[in-house]
């Protein structure tokens, strides 16, 4: 799961970031400031995976309705964004200092993976959000009604209707917020491909259901998943 190695390794590195400005500050704004900053990056992230995890829910029932909308990649990329810009700035004056008064070349080495880790989250957010851009054509579906031979995390595939193709995502380990209509699957955590097959299979399922005796149509608002239905 490389992004929740990334994002925790860039959640430390804000921490760390965070104690060292206060250790240096001697209570001068500026370094509280910064302080502050990589402190919020934190409390984003921390609340960006515990919505992916469910344990954060946007509804006073505690349930999950079908046309909720998840901010798992949300957080994440006000997280990224964030950090960007922090160690972005650090890493900056870094390289305009002189060579002999950079510091410790691990303090620059830890920026620079920083920097590079925002990058990364912020892109791979990006990409979801991208995908799911159109959420009248966007969604999960399981895939044993897809008719593609595939092995997918949670047996659900996700889909996006283009045409007179479907673009679909085969997540094969991490899924954060699974029971809403578009689970975030960072990548490389999923495999992509398209189908004209797939769409013709969607077309044909919703056709079928449709003419069906005794199936009614139910608003994706009505229904709501209770992620903590189950727990101990």
């Amino acid at each position: 799961m490389p992004f929740l190695a990334i994002s925790c390794f860039l959640m430390y590195a804000n921490l760390i970031a965070a104690v060292r400005y206060i250790q240096r500050g001697n209570g001068a704004i500026g370094p509280a400031l910064l302080s502050a900053g990589h402190m919020v990056a934190c409390m984003v992230s921390s609340v960006g995976f515990l919505f992916g995890m469910e344990l954060i829910v946007f509804d006073r029932s505690g349930g999950i309705a079908g046309d909720a909308y998840n901010w798992t990649p949300v957080f994440y990329l006000a997280f990224g964004v964030i950090s960007l810009l922090l160690f972005g700035v650090k890493l900056y004056g870094k390289v305009r200092q002189p060579a002999g008064n950079q510091g410790v070349a691990m303090v620059f080495g830890m920026t620079l993976w920083a920097v590079v880790a925002s990058m990364y989250i912020c892109t791979v957010t990006i990409d979801h959000l991208s995908f799911f851009r159109d959420r009248e054509h966007t969604g999960q579906m399981d895939v044993s009604y897809s008719g593609e031979q595939m092995t997918c995390s949670g047996g659900m595939i996700l889909v996006r209707i283009t045409g007179n193709t479907a673009v679909y995502r085969c997540p094969q380990s991490l899924r954060l917020g699974r029971d809403y209509a578009a689970p975030f699957v960072p990548w490389p955590s999923y495999i992509e491909g398209s189908s004209t097959k797939l769409r013709a299979k969607i077309d044909a399922l919703l056709g079928g259901q449709s003419k069906k005796q005794g199936v009614v149509a139910v608003p994706a608002g009505d229904i709501k998943v209770m992620p903590n239905a189950g727990a101990d």
